[in-house]
């Protein structure tokens, strides 16, 4: 069974969401959804984590957070072993509830997090709904026409867009869907450079050990197996030709890997 282990990012700005296999339902009803927000908030302030913004989607969510990425881990670990326990007991389901562990994307600055809370609240327009209309996301909470739990801080990008009329003029202008996917996917590639750069400094005279491999694969594989980075985001932020070519590259480390135990508990510490 592979290893499960914490990631020491940085403290600062994510970007996490994951959804159900097989295009589950992840929530059926509003028990449901009311249960999970009730988690994150338990989760999040046993964790040290601020919630930024949040939405949940049918069969998916997502989460702007302020922490370190190690609590962050912790955090989502609890969140998502505590709900899919309240699911299988409510519907009889078995096996892994989520797909994979989760993704995060680390943003570097205050306009990257505005950018990707209000991509987060417009994920409801795929469902035929403003994002200032929709119940289960924290876009109202923003607009001072909801609730804002303690475990739960807009503040932050509030303070950079210049205030609430400002947040809600910013959230009309939404861009049309492929311009956002392109922001998020620049704000990937991002986090991969900084998950590159932790694997460059782990590595430092110790490139001989990756045999015939070449330590942008190493970096490519750490993203890919720890932070389920798209090969397509890989290849554009480590220069390869296609994310076909980044998963055949990921194939073969892989396969090498199972006889070299010591390269891979290394890059597993990155």
């Amino acid at each position: 069974m592979r290893r499960r282990y914490y990631y020491r990012g940085p403290e600062g700005f994510y970007h996490v969401y994951n959804r159900a296999v097989r295009r589950l339902k992840l929530f059926a009803d509003d028990g449901d959804r009311n249960y999970f927000i009730r988690l994150l908030g338990l989760t999040a302030r046993k964790n040290g984590v601020v919630v930024l913004a949040w939405c949940l989607m049918e069969t998916h969510f997502h989460l702007a957070l302020d922490a370190s990425g190690a609590a962050i881990s912790r955090m989502l670990q609890s969140l998502q072993r505590a709900y899919a326990r309240y699911y299988n007991e409510k519907t009889g389901f078995n096996g892994s509830l989520f797909q994979g562990r989760f993704c995060s994307t680390w943003m570097r600055d205050l306009p990257s997090l505005a950018y990707v809370v209000r991509y987060i609240h417009a994920n409801c327009r795929d469902a035929g709904v403003r994002p200032d209309e929709y119940m289960w996301s924290s876009c109202r909470s923003y607009m001072n026409t909801a609730g804002r739990p303690p475990w739960f801080d807009p503040a932050p990008v509030l303070d950079h867009l210049g205030g609430v009329e400002a947040f809600v003029r910013y959230t009309a202008e939404v861009p049309p869907l492929k311009k956002r996917k392109r922001g998020e996917d620049q704000a990937q590639a991002d986090f991969v450079g900084h998950v590159a750069e932790r694997v460059r400094r782990r590595l430092e005279g110790r490139e001989a050990a990756l045999g015939r491999h070449s330590i942008k694969v190493a970096m490519a594989w750490v993203a890919r197996n720890a932070f389920a980075v798209r090969p397509r985001i890989l290849a554009m932020a480590l220069g390869f030709a296609s994310g076909a070519c980044v998963s055949a590259l990921i194939r073969r480390f892989e396969k090498d890997l199972a006889d070299e135990p010591e390269l891979r508990r290394l890059l597993e510490s990155c």
